[in-house]
């Protein structure tokens, strides 16, 4: 079977015209489904509820056929998203994870990441966490010269992430 991993063994004859044959090559090598690959989370920002998870060295006998990140921060995983990593013009591969794809939980966010190969081989290469906490809201307020109108600046608002914000009262 060709889709298989093991030993493989490569002989090559030759056919005399008075069809005796004998070998003048022999090879083999070995095939194997093991899959490995370097996960970095990277731009962090607690304040728009967004990360990047970049896969790099991916290590595989055969080509690479998707890279696959599901992230979650429920411990049921009713939040969970499988996101498909595009892969880069440097050969990595990345994901971009919004807060608002998982109802802008604050907490724990887990992060597996899966590669599979060419021969349908799929294997989780890694499992890390990260913490998003809550972003601290800063409020000012000024006046015009008459007191007759306020001018209200707030930062960091929580659920300003993607579309999520229907108000501030």
């Amino acid at each position: 079977n060709h889709n298989s991993v093991g030993t493989y063994a490569v002989h090559t004859y030759v056919v005399r015209r008075n069809g005796s044959q004998y070998v003048v090559a022999q090879n083999t090598w070995d095939v194997s489904d093991e899959i490995s690959a370097t996960v970095t989370v990277k731009n962090i920002n607690t304040v728009t509820g967004c990360f990047d998870v970049i896969v790099s060295n991916i290590n595989t006998t055969f080509e690479v056929k998707s890279v696959q990140v599901p992230v979650w921060s429920k411990g049921n995983q009713s939040d969970i998203k499988w996101y498909l990593a595009e892969k880069q013009k440097d050969g990595t591969y990345k994901v971009h994870v919004d807060i608002v794809n998982h109802n802008c939980n604050f907490g724990t966010y887990q992060i597996h990441t899966y590669v599979t190969d060419g021969m349908k081989n799929r294997k989780k290469v890694n499992a890390t966490a990260i913490k998003i906490t809550k972003p601290v809201t800063t409020v000012s307020a000024s006046a015009n010269n008459e007191n007759t109108e306020y001018n209200v600046t707030a930062w960091h608002v929580p659920g300003t992430f993607g579309k999520s914000l229907k108000s501030v009262q």
